[in-house]
């Protein structure tokens, strides 16, 4: 018995092939919105401390619940972004912008020499997440819970991000401090080869805030 599980642990392991977070721009009919301006976006400043640690074999041993892996560069973790994020913010940000107005020029650039209408910058002071591998404190036993549609593991993020907005002077036009958090369950039967889910639920809801938001800016 422990050996047939063991096998479907592995085999599972080996054959799930998870996809690497993929942004989707929502496209309407509405009509976009002329900003006879130039627009260019800087990257974050990466602000984040900490570091990746993974204990999820813990799960393996009797009595003990869950194994977490904790990832405060989640990035740098296989199965989620495989970008660093301040580069990840700066192109959505750009596509989203696209999709929205029609700027005289609209680019991505971390170059203060270049002048522009208007500039978005920022701080990422914070992105991170937690994995947790369920197996009940049953040991290897714990997967049968997961045919039971007991969640084989459970996905959360968080994030604190500033955003500004400054104009050809460098006066702050905009600024406000985004803080927000997501959890995804993933079990045999629901979002077991999307764990990367919780990424584009948390980032697209704070881009729909953005874009709210900086309308005052925009549509002047």
């Amino acid at each position: 018995m422990k050996k047939s599980l063991l096998v479907i642990m592995i085999f599972l392991s080996c054959c799930i092939s998870i996809p690497r977070n993929i942004y989707e721009v929502d496209r309407t009919d509405r009509k976009i919105e002329m900003v006879k301006k130039n627009l260019k976006i800087g990257f974050l400043n990466d602000l984040r401390s900490g570091e990746n640690t993974d204990y999820s074999l813990l799960a393996l041993v009797p009595f003990v619940i869950s194994g977490e892996i904790k990832l405060d560069f989640p990035e740098s973790d296989r199965i989620s972004m495989g970008t660093p994020l301040k580069y990840h913010f700066s192109d959505i940000m750009k596509r989203e912008l696209e999709n929205k107005y029609s700027f005289n020029k609209l680019y991505i650039s971390e170059l203060n020499t270049l002048n522009a209408d208007y500039v978005i910058d920022g701080n990422l002071n914070k992105y991170s997440c937690a994995r947790n591998l369920y197996f009940y404190g049953l040991s290897v036993f714990g997967p049968l819970l997961w045919y039971l549609a007991a969640p084989a593991f459970i996905t959360s993020c968080e994030f604190d991000i500033e955003v500004n907005i400054r104009n050809e002077k460098n006066d702050i036009l905009f600024t406000k401090r985004y803080v927000d958090k997501e959890e995804v369950w993933s079990g045999l039967y629901y979002n077991l080869v999307t764990l990367n889910k919780v990424h584009s639920i948390l980032i697209k809801r704070f881009m729909q805030h953005l874009l709210q938001d900086t309308e005052i800016v925009f549509k002047k």
